[in-house]
């Protein structure tokens, strides 16, 4: 019954059907293609699912133009075009975003920083590039590349799939909690060493002490004019 099979689908939470990986969309013999979630359903954390789903549909339709519908042709540049934009997003959605609290909140960090500059000297920093998705027409394998130049995407994937294993290993009984304790610690200190500092760079009250402080020394050492 399709209406059971449609129920069944909507009702599951994301993380339980999402993560969707294809090397190809398209099927010669079939003369099908797949596009949209089918293809490349992911998280909706940067919120491009369905931009990408209607970027495949307008995709096809210009390929259905270009090459007079012949079938074969648009399959092949169809998976040629949309494979690396459909991984592009699903890497974008899960490997931005750290399951690390200490590293995400750097990522944050470096993030509003790199905005706070943009904003006041736009012609010496360009925009972030996963803000450049929201304002400007840029293909996510672009964002993609410079996430992954600028070592982002690669630290965030080795944090969170070392998690994901870590959460595997406790779960099948390959390891007991008990192992992770002391690390667990650490990484709990850190974060509050993190946080404690970030806390104390933007105080205003710190900052105050500073500048009065610094002002005092600077007119104890100066000379008088006359």
């Amino acid at each position: 019954d399709c209406d059971e099979i449609g129920k069944q689908w909507v009702s599951q939470g994301w993380n339980s059907i999402s993560q969707v990986y294809c090397n190809f969309y398209h099927s010669i013999p079939l003369c099908a293609l797949l596009l949209g979630d089918a293809a490349h359903a992911t998280s909706p954390r940067i919120g491009q699912g369905m931009n990408t789903a209607l970027a495949d549909a307008s995709a096809l339709n210009n390929l259905l133009n270009v090459y007079n519908d012949d079938i074969e042709k648009v399959l092949l540049e169809f998976s040629k075009l949309r494979v690396k934009e459909g991984n592009a997003l699903t890497a974008l959605s899960f490997y931005t975003a750290s399951k690390c609290p200490s590293q995400q909140l750097l990522l944050l960090i470096k993030e509003n920083t790199w905005a706070f500059f943009h904003r006041r000297i736009p012609w010496l920093v360009g925009q972030h590039p996963m803000r450049a998705i929201y304002y400007k027409n840029v293909e996510l394998s672009v964002v993609y590349d410079k996430m992954t130049k600028l070592g982002i995407i690669p630290s965030v994937r080795q944090v969170n799939d070392s998690i994901l294993r870590e959460h595997f290993e406790m779960e099948s009984g390959m390891i007991t909690s008990e192992d992770k304790k002391g690390a667990r610690s650490v990484m709990k200190l850190y974060a509050i060493f993190i946080i404690t500092a970030v806390w104390c760079l933007y105080s205003k009250n710190w900052l105050g002490v500073m500048v009065v402080s610094t002002s005092k020394t600077f007119v104890n050492q100066s000379s008088p004019i006359f």
